[in-house]
């Protein structure tokens, strides 16, 4: 049988502070920069994995296991898929779970007014009351087009004998049902109560069909600072909190920070069409080995030691270690590569001229990138080239990394792709290698995840040869917890909302 990957399934963050008594049943207070609404289908966050069970999910140890599925299995092509629901399952009101939720579910968010999956993309067969058969069709859509080339897809379902006489646009796209008032859901967790822009609460549900959670009820403290609520002792953990607020948080013994990498990667991008200068790949070659990457992740608040590269890659072969290592820093090789390509400072000046011009560029940062822009131009002056930073907001700066209108920029890309549109025939910046394009393209939307593997792998002497970016640093997200909340680690288990219902307090000290 082939397992799959269709979201990452459970969920739910957490940490607390223990009673007197040191109980293991004590409440669990996490501090949430959102409101209620990303418990909901229109905040698309993984909060609402606690509510409502996706298909498929990962288990302690990162191997895939069941979620609303009981078994499934896939086609030699991975587009045909046969999926075998739990029987046990059951909405918190005690109806029980059958095909025609998830085909209800399908239907309802290919609706115009939700368009979450393209209308239609997905024939479904019913078999029985708990089989159903799907077939997936390859090309873009908004969200990957099967469960197992999936591990970021947080497809969950609703239940049909209460949303039937819902209108799509008040159900997905304003939240504006009378459903999201108390939602029934298939998770770990159900619904208890919300105050709006202050706190929810939600409680173990005793009648999961999977393992029960340890924690028994969670409390969402909502908006405000996580660095103030921690402190005071409001909160006993908190997502996605600034690498800086980490650092300042774990200074404090009762906190330690655990982080996730994700598909973004802070990225240095050469526009080719701009700076003749940055044709040249030895040109690339010298800029990469004049960055210290590694100190540069002190300097993001990042912990030391992150794993760095040069390729594109997918989540699993950078979570496996198999991603090849990146150039070193090396500002004595990146001069001598500077001279060897014909960028001497001949003048005493400082700066490296080549017939007459002197190697200066200007780099487009947006307000997050600052700080690594300074470090950068550091470096880059040590080795004689000039770089301005020029900071603007964040959607100016993607609109004009869109446009290619700037010489260089500091901007998140993903690890997996670099950018749509980077390598084609028109490129904006220059990078035009159409085989490339087509290579990841096929790669993003492979539905084999080791035929993907296999595509980047084959891309591997391309981007080590050409370096058309420069990534400087995975992108993290970094959570805090009270250090006797247990089942966290970085990076695969570091995200408290995805592994609440493994999660246990420490026994009294």
């Amino acid at each position: 049988m082939r397992r799959l990957v269709s979201c990452l399934a459970v969920l739910v963050l957490c940490t607390c502070v223990p009673t007197e008594s040191g109980s293991d049943d004590r409440p669990l207070t996490i501090h949430l920069q959102t409101s209620e609404r990303a418990f909901f289908h229109c905040g698309n966050m993984p909060q609402r994995l606690l509510l409502f069970d996706p298909l498929i999910g990962r288990g302690e140890t990162g191997e895939l296991e069941g979620r609303l599925a009981e078994s499934w299995e896939a086609s030699d092509d991975f587009l045909t898929w046969t999926v075998r629901l739990d029987p046990e399952a059951r909405w918190h009101d005690g109806e029980p779970v059958t095909v025609r939720d998830i085909e209800f579910t399908l239907r309802l968010v290919s609706d115009p007014d939700i368009g979450y999956l393209r209308a239609e993309s997905y024939p479904f067969e019913t078999i029985d009351e708990h089989t159903y058969r799907i077939r997936h069709h390859p090309g873009p859509s908004r969200l990957p087009q099967n469960m197992y080339s999936a591990p970021d897809d947080w497809n969950v379902y609703y239940p049909r004998h209460l949303l039937e006489g819902v209108k799509p646009r008040d159900f997905g796209g304003t939240c504006e049902a009378d459903f999201w008032s108390r939602p029934v859901g298939t998770g770990p967790y159900r619904w208890v109560r919300a105050e709006p822009q202050v706190v929810v609460e939600l409680e173990a549900n005793p009648d999961y069909h999977g393992p029960l959670p340890a924690i028994p009820r969670v409390l969402f403290r909502l908006g405000g600072n996580p660095v103030t609520e921690l402190l005071a002792g409001n909160a006993d953990a908190a997502v996605g909190v600034e690498p800086a607020q980490a650092s300042r948080l774990t200074e404090d013994p009762r906190f330690r920070a655990y982080y996730s990498a994700g598909e973004l990667a802070h990225g240095l991008i050469w526009n080719q069409r701009k700076v003749p200068a940055f044709r040249d790949r030895l040109v690339r070659r010298a800029l990469t080995l004049a960055i210290d990457r590694a100190a540069l992740l002190a300097i993001l608040g990042y912990p030391t030691g992150l794993p760095l590269f040069d390729v594109v890659h997918s989540g699993r072969q950078y979570a496996a270690g198999e991603v090849p290592a990146p150039l070193p820093f090396d500002p004595a090789e990146a001069e001598r590569l500077l001279d060897e390509a014909g960028w001497r400072d001949t003048n005493g000046d400082g700066v490296r001229e080549r017939n007459g011009e002197a190697f200066r560029f200007t780099a487009m940062a947006h307000p997050e990138a600052e700080k690594e822009a300074v470090a950068v131009q550091a470096w880059l002056r040590a080795v004689g080239i000039r770089m301005e930073i020029q900071v603007l907001d964040y959607a100016t700066s993607l609109a004009r990394r869109r446009d290619g209108d700037f010489e260089a920029a500091f901007h998140f890309v993903r690890s997996s792709i670099v950018g749509r549109g980077t390598f084609d025939e028109d490129s904006s910046i220059g990078t035009s290698h159409p085989d490339v394009a087509e290579q990841l393209s096929r790669a993003w939307g492979a539905f084999d995840p080791d035929e993907t593997d296999a595509m980047y792998r084959d891309l591997w002497p391309f981007f080590q040869r050409e370096l058309p970016v420069t990534f400087l640093a995975p992108g993290i997200r970094t959570h805090v917890a009270d250090v006797r909340l247990k089942g966290l680690q970085s990076p695969g288990r570091a995200n408290p909302i995805l592994e609440l219902p493994r999660l246990r307090w420490e026994e009294q000290r």
